[in-house]
């Protein structure tokens, strides 16, 4: 084979795959999500399905809205404002309240929506005193991890670019 065939092959495998580490999810990016929010670690909202209709597992599963919106922004605070998923709920207070914010179905359960040009109507109430019993329940505070990164993508290219030297080199 051309030695000039092989390169360009090589070439654009390694283009290839850069091309392909941009469109898949990566554990990194909920790894992102967990530093920004840590309250969130360990809970139901702490998967993929934060920014995927399902658990991904394949490179092209798609994304919800909160997920286009992320990967649109880049950024979690910038669209922290923003009500992804159109339920009347931004993302940082489903988020808060451990709800996606990538699911309309999925909402704060005991936060009304944002409600504008509304009057409060009085309510006159009476107070009776009784006797009361209070149950304080602890939860322990997540303790924050350092993800590790896998090599992922970085060591196929270091591969593919080793083999192209090799080549290079190589008489056909």
């Amino acid at each position: 084979m051309n030695r000039k065939i092989i390169i360009l092959l090589i070439i654009a495998t390694a283009v290839f795959i850069a091309g392909v580490q941009d469109a898949m999810s990566r554990q990194s990016y909920l790894s992102d999500f967990k530093q920004k929010y840590p309250e969130t670690a360990g809970t139901r909202i702490d998967s993929c399905v934060i920014c995927h209709l399902e658990n991904p597992r394949t490179d092209t599963f798609p994304r919800n809205p909160y997920g286009a919106a992320y990967g649109n922004s880049g950024n979690f605070t910038l669209i922290e404002s923003k009500d992804s998923d159109n339920d009347g709920f931004s993302n940082i207070q489903e988020i808060r309240n451990l709800t996606f914010p990538g699911d309309a179905q999925d909402k704060p359960g005991s936060l009304k929506p944002n409600i504008t040009n509304t009057t409060p109507t009085p309510i006159q109430t009476t107070v009776v005193p009784t006797a009361v019993q209070t149950t304080v329940i602890v939860s322990p505070t997540p303790t924050p991890t350092t993800a590790v990164k896998s090599p992922g993508f970085e060591l196929a290219l270091a591969v593919v670019a080793l083999l192209a030297i090799v080549a290079g080199r190589k008489k056909f």
